[in-house]
């Protein structure tokens, strides 16, 4: 089988490519340009500098079987002094802290997931269902009637639970009665200032007679939407600001419900 000539190509027509340069010696390619190097230059210069004056920077070598090669004349830029690398286990901790200190940052001041254990807010939290608590909002304003908050339940809470005070599990319910209103159940309706609230979210009417109380200020009453099976401010009385974690607004878990809770305000306020 006769020997394939290499085909030789050079200039700055190769200065792009997706691969990786590793610098190679030019000599590797004097066995096969011998003839062409002492036809090209003057005698007794040496064949990389001379094609470095005409300004050629690169030669790419193509063996027809499989070879390709690209060797840089100048390989200065190429090559980076040697940089101390770091100890792969203390990069790790550092790595693994900084982690640890984002998440446990994220989750004390900004949001901060919950999950359902109970169907007291049937049917529009379902047992298991996996929500994120936004910590935010409240920071900046109060909370809306209609709004779903977590909050850790004040003393008399232990009254439903069995629980000496203070417990400590957090609770989520709806918010219906805000400082200074007079709330009332009665005829299976929760009535706000003497006016019947329009409710489409419980599981049943309630049961129950409750009030007319007034919300304390700085104070809310909250129901859960599955009225009769709910330990919550009529049975225990009212949520102290300060108590409130933050309000649910996104239900990332099942899959197949998940979505913004509430998206938009239940209950407008009025100008």
């Amino acid at each position: 089988m006769p020997v394939k000539q290499p085909i030789f190509f050079y200039g700055w027509a190769f200065l792009a490519t997706p691969q990786k340069i590793v610098p190679t010696q030019i000599e590797v390619l004097h066995s096969s340009i011998s003839r062409a190097n002492a036809k090209t230059h003057p005698a007794g210069e040496d064949f990389a500098d001379f094609l470095k004056k005409l300004g050629i920077k690169f030669i790419i070598c193509i063996q027809p079987s499989h070879l390709i090669l690209m060797t840089r004349l100048d390989k200065s830029a190429d090559e980076k002094p040697p940089q101390d690398t770091e100890n792969p286990w203390i990069e790790g901790i550092k790595t693994i802290g900084l982690a640890a200190f984002l998440a446990f940052g994220i989750r004390t001041l900004v949001a901060e997931a919950r999950y359902i254990p109970t169907g007291s807010m049937l049917p529009t939290l379902q047992i298991n269902d996996r929500l994120i608590i936004d910590k935010v909002s409240y920071r900046f304003q109060d909370p809306h009637r209609g709004d779903i908050i977590v909050f850790m339940p004040p003393d008399p809470a232990s009254l439903c639970t069995g629980q000496p005070p203070p417990i400590k599990d957090a609770y989520i319910k709806r918010v219906i009665g805000l400082p200074g209103d007079s709330v009332e159940v009665r005829e299976g309706k929760v009535f706000i200032n003497k006016q019947p609230l329009q409710e489409k979210y419980i599981e049943e009417i309630p049961q129950y007679p409750y009030g007319p109380v007034v919300v304390s200020q700085n104070s809310y009453l909250v129901l859960g939407d599955n009225r009769n099976a709910s330990c919550d401010s009529h049975y225990w009385g009212f949520v102290p600001k300060q108590n409130i974690i933050g309000r649910a607004i996104v239900r990332f878990w099942p899959l197949n419900r998940t979505g913004s809770i509430d998206p938009t305000p239940l209950y407008p306020a009025k100008n």
